[in-house]
């Protein structure tokens, strides 16, 4: 016979699992009609920063390169 405090911790953990399953399903269905992945922007651009210092003058320069 079981004991009367272990007859809640099925149905508890059944509720919990169903509730979990529930959200995993929407947020898969949510960003598939929403297409989050689509408006992703494309990768940072790099960005190379040289100085150069002479006797007379110091210049500064940055190279972005993909």
């Amino acid at each position: 016979m079981a004991r009367p405090r272990d007859r809640g911790i099925s149905p508890v953990i059944g509720i919990v699992l169903m509730i979990v399953i529930t959200v995993i399903i929407a947020a898969v269905v949510g960003v598939k009609a929403f297409g989050v992945t689509d408006r992703l922007p494309d990768a940072p651009r790099q960005t190379s920063p040289t100085a150069r210092r002479t006797s007379t003058a110091a210049t500064a320069d940055a190279r972005q390169s993909m």
